[in-house]
């Protein structure tokens, strides 16, 4: 049999600091904003290539 030495209130919970620098949009920086655009064109420039998107 186990004894419970700790209480009972439930998981310990974790305060996380705020973040000092906050993202451009959406929290994304401007790295990871360029990356998401320039694959987002890509994206289109392919889909625009080979036909699905023409009429």
């Amino acid at each position: 049999m186990l004894s419970e030495t700790s209480s009972s209130d439930g998981p310990a919970t974790v305060k996380f600091p705020h973040r000092t620098r906050r993202g451009v949009l959406m929290g994304l920086s401007v790295p990871q904003l360029l990356g998401v655009a320039l694959a987002g064109l890509l994206l289109l420039a392919v889909l625009l290539t080979s036909g699905v998107l023409a009429r």
